[in-house]
């Protein structure tokens, strides 16, 4: 045996060998699979994916035929949102409606369709305690109408307020005023009937609401009213017993009747008054005097502004024209001239007559100016004295009477407004109104049958990918070389595929074109290479298991060997179940390795031709009581040592791994070790069991070599499986 046991620099030889974890996260990882694996574990449990999607199908249509079919009628309302309604007092207001933005009114609105006393309005107002369809759709059909037992009108009203509100929708229309009623049941009538019945209830329910908001305002200015009588009469009584007790007279100021000052007060701000006007008008009377005695008499304002001194002299202006026109028509001479001359003269004379006379007039005016303002100068000064003393009573008078004034403005606000309320409450205009009845619907809204089937066509690749998906981590098989390799850490030397009914190994491997044939000769080349000195001198061939193929793959490699000219010897250490003779019809077992290994033979008296060239075999002979002692002895040590000088390549035909020791005697004795596993039927767990196994007689395992592969059931393609194939012979 070579000292070479295992070449661990060689990527390819870095396995469950030398870590028995490799491949371990790939295999706890349940759902870390590439898009190729995914693709690749589809395509294997196509039938169990079609059939989930079948069923759910098949489901969704059983559904859809035993669903109750369910319409859905549809009435439109508009809702016109209300401002705030408030009793303005003064500057004062007591809100009694809801302000807000028309979004929150409308969906305000909508609850109130939804709400349970809008189901008890519908209810009372349809009648539909003796609606026979309704009764029937609430469960109270015949047992109501017909006699039986009949159920209470308090159990039939709450099943039906229940019934309402379940299946009755209210939904604002974006953008818009309307709101959609939709109401949903298995009858379309009834559904047309109880959607029409609650948009006539929400218009009605919004006037009894408005009525109702009315009452409450008139119930609260009444009592509002009465209060501010009351604190007005005791005001009022209170400034009047002030009034009387001290003497005080109060004057009228106003249309209203409301009290003013008292006589002493209003005759002293009427007397103030009157004296600031005369002091006025006496200094402008002054100003105009003196101002007119230092200017030329014509050249007064006042003189100039007169009416008379004006028209005189508008009739001086044309006496003058006149005079000069007759001048120059007759001359100075003419008695027409000299009349005219007079007529000038007596109009001068009159106007400087009627200046003075406004003169005068500025006078008389300055000086009665000045004695009516030291009249009322003194009557001012008389009254002081007389408000001194009436100004300390006054005060309290003062905050009597706007006690009083404040009370009969409130008073008359209030009154004012309940005249408003009284007048608007039976006039309120309904903020609903109903645009569309609901039309008796033609066709139900569910079950929907395509929908039902795209929901049943998702659940059930779902639940198809779900159990593949499950499946494929509860079934450790493996079944593709990417399978292998992840399990085992180990390169795939070879992918022998699975023969079909009625083919022999033996039939197959003697036809060179055939694809067993043909994976045999790759694996030898996989072989030969996957070591630097080429094909080992002795060769281990071994499985995990029983009935794996590697007896028939024992004889392919080294039939394939030896058709390249090497001499090949087979030996069968299987010892307990011997199988490898099977393919040599003239070859027996009757003499063999157990023989030979308890020198009950030599090695010529075992060794067989197997009628190939290039290709002997020891059979196993006889199976010994104790197969591992005769293997874990040296004399099978020496066998190994003859067989290998006599021979180019010696394939051992080992036992399988798990259960015995056998195997991992042979491996520790050979230069090499196939290892051998079918496809389809060996577990995760169990190669990398069997591996772990085989690593601790440390052996060079040079990698996997997987049978009875169908390609079909794995869906992957390789090269035997592909369409190339030879040619037919042509003349």
């Amino acid at each position: 045996m070579a000292d070479t046991i295992t070449d661990f620099s060689n990527p390819l030889r870095r396995s469950v060998l030398q870590d028995p974890t490799a491949g371990q996260a790939d295999a706890n990882d349940a759902f870390s699979l590439d898009l190729t694996a995914f693709w690749l574990l589809i395509k294997r449990n196509i039938k169990v994916l079609i059939a989930a999607v079948l069923v759910a199908l098949l489901l969704a249509i059983v559904a859809t035929l035993l669903t109750t079919r369910v319409y859905e009628a549809t009435s439109t309302i508009r809702f016109e949102p209300n401002e705030a309604q408030t009793i303005q007092i003064g500057t004062q207001g007591a809100s009694i409606g809801a302000g807000s933005s028309f979004d929150r009114q409308a969906q305000t609105q909508n609850d109130l369709v939804e709400s349970r006393s809008m189901a008890k309005l519908v209810y009372d107002h349809a009648r539909l305690n003796r609606n026979p369809a309704f009764l029937e759709a609430i469960g109270f059909g015949n047992s109501a109408l017909d006699g039986g037992e009949r159920p209470s009108p308090q159990m039939i009203e709450a099943r039906a307020i229940d019934f309402l509100g379940s299946h009755i929708t209210a939904e604002s229309e974006t953008g818009t005023e309307l709101t959609k009623i939709r109401f949903k049941s298995s009858s379309p009538q009834l559904a047309a009937v109880l959607a029409n019945a609650y948009a006539d209830a929400a218009v009605q329910q919004d006037l009894q609401h408005k009525f109702d908001s009315s009452s409450y305002a008139r119930v609260f200015l009444t009592k509002q009213l009465k209060l501010a009588r009351d604190r007005l009469e005791q005001s009022e009584m209170a400034l009047n017993a002030y009034i009387a007790q001290h003497g005080l007279i109060a004057v009228q100021t106003s249309a209203e009747g409301q009290g003013g000052a008292t006589t002493v007060i209003s005759n002293l701000a009427n007397s103030a008054t009157t004296a600031n006007e005369a002091t006025n008008q006496r200094i402008a009377a002054q100003q105009a005097w003196e101002a007119a005695q230092n200017v030329p008499l014509m050249s007064v304002p006042q003189v100039i502004a007169a009416p008379t001194v004006q028209g005189m002299r508008a009739q001086l202006a044309a006496a003058r024209a006149k005079l000069q026109q007759d001048r120059a028509t007759y001359g100075d001479a003419h008695p027409a001239v000299t009349m005219d001359q007079e007529i000038v003269a007596s109009l001068n004379t009159a106007m400087q007559a009627a200046a003075k006379e406004v003169m005068n007039g500025l006078r008389t005016q300055y000086e009665t100016a000045q004695r009516q303002e030291q009249a009322l100068l003194g009557r001012v000064s008389d009254l002081k004295g007389d408000a001194v003393n009436e100004g300390r009573l006054g005060v309290r008078s003062g905050i009597l009477k706007r006690d009083v004034e404040t009370n009969r403005s409130l008073y008359d606000a209030l009154l004012q407004r309940q005249k408003e309320v009284s007048a608007s409450a039976g006039i309120n205009k309904s903020s609903v109104s109903v645009v569309d009845k609901a039309m008796v619907p033609a066709k139900p809204i569910s079950p929907n049958l395509w929908l039902n089937l795209a929901v049943g066509l998702f659940a059930g690749l779902f639940a198809g990918l779900l159990i593949v998906l499950i499946k494929s981590q509860i079934d450790q098989r493996l079944r593709s070389p990417t399978d292998f390799s992840d399990a085992t850490g180990l390169p795939v030397l070879g992918i022998i595929p699975k023969l079909g009914d009625g083919m022999t190994v033996a039939e197959e491997l003697a036809n060179p074109r055939s694809a067993l044939s043909e994976a045999y000769f790759s694996t030898r080349t996989h072989i030969a290479l996957s070591r630097p000195g080429g094909l080992p001198k002795t060769l281990l061939v071994t499985s995990s298991r029983e009935s794996e193929g590697k007896s028939s793959t024992t004889y392919a490699l080294a039939r394939s060997i030896a058709k390249m000219g090497a001499r090949v010897l087979i030996i069968d250490a299987d010892l307990r179940r011997p199988s490898a003779h099977v393919f040599h019809a003239q070859v027996t077992n009757k003499l063999g390795l157990s023989e030979l290994l308890t020198r009950n033979a030599e090695l010529e008296a075992v060794v067989r031709h197997t009628g190939v060239d290039n290709l002997d075999i020891i059979p196993s002979g006889t199976i010994p009581p104790s197969p591992t002692e005769l293997l874990a002895h040296s004399a099978f040590d020496a066998v190994l040592a003859l067989a290998a000088s006599r021979y180019d390549v010696v394939l051992v035909d080992g036992p399988p791994i798990l259960g015995m020791a056998d195997a991992l005697l042979l491996a520790s004795k050979v230069e090499a070790v196939v290892f051998v596993a079918e496809a389809e039927r060996v577990t995760r767990s169990s190669v990398r069991h069997a591996l772990s196994r085989l690593a601790t007689a440390k052996p060079d395992v040079l990698g996997v070599i997987i049978g009875k592969f169908d390609a079909g059931e794995a869906n992957e393609y390789y090269y035997y499986s592909s369409s190339y194939s030879y040619s037919s012979d042509k003349a």
